[in-house]
């Protein structure tokens, strides 16, 4: 059973050691060694975190008769090893601010690519067994091994996750409460947007998504369709559901004041962007000239009798990852009570938008070191895109306002012990409902304008996955209650 974060110490600990240079004096100023080491500072030991051992540091001597004009004025295939450390000193500098590392230093030199994954690993492990002390230990490891900034997409996703171990360790329970998408300022939420852009126009994860779901819903009842969404975000994915209505032309006996569509967005909290998202969708909606209604409900006040429905109007649901997640935070019974309130307001069809694959459900260290692969894979692919189309700013915009909150989305999973959907979805005898030829069509036509090879859509157990050069990224699945 997973203990609470305490304060104990970690009970391992580093010996050290000493190593003396000797005795050797210089025999010219052009000796690389007066000229680089203190004879104030007879000893070099530098421990080695990683293992807690001690790396001590081997001096280069000079022959005893080497002479530094001497070597300058013989031919270069006279000098030996002490001529190489000189030009090695005299030359490699470009600039005098590019210092040479010190090969001694752990810190100092790359470490491999699989030392990250090892020490957030071992921080992750401390961080389930309770061990504050040994995980914030760890994690300063990895931030000091890390690169600044991080350069390759694995590095960039250990940084993510580094610094969302940290804010969990600098207070759980806040950490578990903060939603998913805060009260935020009206700056925040115009990055949020940017970020948001950039991410669709450099991966077909958006579009496969909003494309995919859409379709189910067109496919599973006529207007006036009423919708129940679990995860509103910047409500991007209505607006071309509203203009898909529109493009259809509703029939006659439809032309009434009901509205064609009615999305009854279930929230956290109402914040600037739940207020932006609703207030676009109607303006947008308006000048199609399609009839659209938003209510916004409060999770906490959900009840059958707040999803308002008139006599002609079928239900849809869509849900994704994120709300059993905030779910799982509060009890462990709140998924099982959510799907049987879905299940007496009596949906046409379920659709479910996993945009995240695998963000860190189940239990153990190994769910967290996948949902890190994940985000690498992610980050990977936007970077491909960025290479050859939108540049390195919308690559940067992607990695903090994306790549970086599924960082955070995961460890909260991870953290509060939230199972994989699926298994929730199962216990409650849901059956899976296949996904037409299609929205089949639609997700490969969406691949093909994809801006670089390597996306693959795939059908597996009537859901569409999206995967990257092997790697699932999203998929959409529909159910029936």
């Amino acid at each position: 059973m997973k203990q609470p974060l305490s304060d104990s110490s970690c009970p391992a600990t580093a010996s050290h050691g000493n190593h003396r240079l000797g005795s050797y004096e210089p025999t010219s100023v052009f000796d690389p060694i007066a000229t680089s080491t203190s004879t104030g500072s007879p000893t070099t030991t530098v421990a080695a975190p990683a293992h807690g051992g001690t790396l001590q540091a081997t001096p280069h001597h000079p022959p005893d008769d080497w002479d530094a004009l001497s070597w300058l004025l013989s031919p270069d295939d006279q000098k030996d090893g002490a001529g190489e450390l000189f030009s090695l000193n005299a030359h490699q500098h470009s600039s005098p601010f590019d210092v040479l590392a010190d090969p001694f230093d752990p810190y100092s030199c790359s470490p491999p690519a699989e030392s990250h994954e090892q020490h957030l690993q071992a921080a992750a492990e401390a961080v389930w067994a309770g061990d504050s002390v040994a995980a914030s230990g760890m994690l300063a490891r990895l931030t000091q091994a890390l690169p600044h900034p991080p350069r390759t997409p694995p590095q960039r996703a250990a940084s993510h996750f580094a610094e969302a171990l940290q804010s969990l360790l600098a207070a759980p329970d806040q950490f578990l409460a903060r939603p998913e998408r805060p009260a935020v300022s009206a700056a925040d939420v115009i990055r949020r947007i940017g970020a948001q852009r950039a991410f669709a126009c450099l991966s077909p994860v958006p579009q496969f998504a909003s494309f995919t779901a859409n379709q189910t819903l067109l496919e599973a009842f006529e207007a006036p369709f009423h919708i129940v969404d679990f995860d509103l975000g910047l409500g991007g994915q209505w607006s071309s559901f509203v203009e898909e209505v529109a493009a259809r032309r509703l029939p006659p006996q439809h032309a009434t004041a009901t509205p064609a569509v009615r999305v009854t967005a279930v929230v956290h909290e109402e914040t600037a962007e739940t207020l932006l998202a609703a207030d676009n969708l109607r303006d947008f909606a308006c000048g199609l000239g399609v009839r659209f209604a938003i209510d916004v409900v409060r999770l906490d006040a959900l009840a059958v009798g707040s999803i308002r429905a008139s006599g002609d109007e079928a239900v849809a649901v869509v849900l994704s990852p994120a709300i059993f997640r905030h779910l799982a935070a509060t009890r462990p019974d709140a998924s099982d009570a959510l799907l049987e309130f879905i299940r007496r307001a009596d949906p046409r069809v379920v659709v479910l938008v996993d945009a995240e694959v695998g963000l860190g459900a189940g239990e153990g260290v190994a769910p967290l070191m996948r949902s890190v692969e994940s985000c690498a894979v992610l980050t990977e692919s936007v970077e491909a895109a960025a290479a050859v189309s939108a540049g390195e700013d919308a690559m940067l915009r992607v990695d903090r306002g994306v790549v970086r909150e599924r960082a955070y989305a995961a460890v909260r999973s991870w953290w509060s012990r939230c199972e994989p959907w699926k298994e929730t979805v199962v216990r409650a005898r849901w059956a899976p409902v296949a996904l037409s030829d299609l929205a089949t069509a639609q997700a490969e036509w969406i691949v093909r304008r994809a801006p670089v090879e390597g996306y693959r859509v795939v059908r597996r157990d009537g859901a569409l996955v999206l995967c990257w050069h092997g790697y699932d990224l999203a998929a959409t699945s529909a159910w029936r209650c």
